[in-house]
């Protein structure tokens, strides 16, 4: 009798704990990877590209991908771009520093379909100085 008591009060014990829950995160259908300027620095008051590799895992989207830096009266470059299932694309978008300013800058990239922002992300990007000289090896 007393084995069954304490089986039974083990069999209630275990049925009033809580649970942990099992939930799933979703992971992000659309993953992308940008490449600001030239290894994220560019010269300020020139042009300057914006490489995008970019993936869907998910739903067909259908948008525009922009590219804005912060400022004031910044300028937005924007692209349409189709994702269908199992797309994995680059596009570079060719921008123009909006001003002379030396430094740690930021920007928005957004991926949007109509009115409906999809993704969004903050890039960071080195501003160096229109007399500074710069080498590259190719």
């Amino acid at each position: 009798m007393r084995r069954f008591c304490t089986i039974l009060l083990s069999l209630l014990l275990c049925s009033t704990m809580p649970w942990p829950a099992t939930t799933h995160a979703q992971a992000d259908p659309i993953t992308w990877q940008v490449v600001p300027g030239f290894d994220g620095a560019y010269r300020a008051g020139a042009w300057f590209p914006v490489t995008i590799t970019i993936a869907n895992s998910g739903p067909e989207v259908r948008g525009t991908i922009e590219f804005r830096l912060r400022g004031d009266g910044a300028a937005t470059w924007s692209q349409p771009i189709d994702l269908p299932l199992n797309a994995n694309k680059r596009i570079t978008l060719p921008v123009l520093s909006d001003s002379n300013h030396e430094g740690a800058r930021q920007a928005d990239l957004t991926l949007r379909a109509g009115n409906r922002v999809i993704k969004s992300e903050v890039v960071r990007l080195n501003a160096i100085a229109s007399m500074q000289l710069v080498l590259g090896v190719l």
